[in-house]
């Protein structure tokens, strides 16, 4: 895959869970993994990460950095 670029959305899947966020890698190349803090997964206010997404749960995602 060709790098990820600010803006693009990406199918990923969760990985990890932390009450801060969810740990997730993208779908067409594994070797990108990141963090989707509780403050960016939902416009939404979410208080418990764990009720938004599970392990293995398949999402899509906006790419808003790439180190």
């Amino acid at each position: 895959m060709e790098e990820l670029r600010v803006g693009e959305i990406i199918k990923v899947q969760v990985i990890g869970s932390q009450h801060y966020g969810i740990f997730i890698k993208c779908i067409d190349d594994e070797s990108y993994t990141g963090l989707i803090h509780i403050s960016e997964i939902s416009n939404d206010f979410v208080k418990d990460v764990s009720k938004v997404a599970k392990i293995d749960d398949i999402l899509y995602a906006k790419v808003l950095d790439v180190d």
